[in-house]
């Protein structure tokens, strides 16, 4: 992985692409939750505070976790950018929330949910290749996200 960190970042244009996409992704995604709050509050008030309890609950759950294990982004290791941020990169916290919405909206409105985990996979692929986060980080969040919307449609 450190030569391909070496490679796209000797590549001015690509890192520029990488940080849009990675920009157009984590967008894409609040308005994805955004609209899901809208659809479930228009609903009801109980659907929409169970779809906030949803995905808060693991959210924090997921940061806790982050601290606690502290592990370093490839950026901090191999120096190939200066790090902006250091450690918590254990499991990545954007893939948990795109993997989790989009996983979500397909139970509420599924071609917002087929858009949003389009989107949350793009974002996780930046963000390794921006060196970020490792393909673990991104992974291990991505299936968080997903296993507790499953778990958590459940109760919607």
């Amino acid at each position: 992985m450190h030569n391909l960190w070496l490679r796209v970042h000797s590549r001015p244009r690509l890192v520029l692409a990488l940080r849009v996409l990675d920009i157009i992704s984590v967008a894409a995604v609040v308005i994805s939750f955004v609209l899901g709050a809208y659809i479930t509050l228009s609903t009801s008030a109980l659907l929409f505070v169970r779809y906030l309890a949803v995905l808060f609950v693991p959210f924090l759950l997921v940061s806790i976790l982050r601290r606690i294990i502290n592990a370093p982004r490839p950026c901090e290791l191999y120096d190939f950018l200066p790090a902006t941020r250091r450690g918590a990169a254990f499991p990545s916290r954007h893939a948990f929330s795109a993997l989790a919405i989009g996983t979500l909206m397909l139970f509420i409105f599924p071609p917002l949910g087929i858009m949003t985990l389009v989107f949350g996979v793009l974002l996780g692929a930046c963000r390794v290749f921006l060196g970020i986060h490792f393909p673990r980080d991104v992974i291990a969040g991505g299936l968080i996200g997903v296993i507790s919307s499953l778990v958590g449609a459940l109760i919607l």
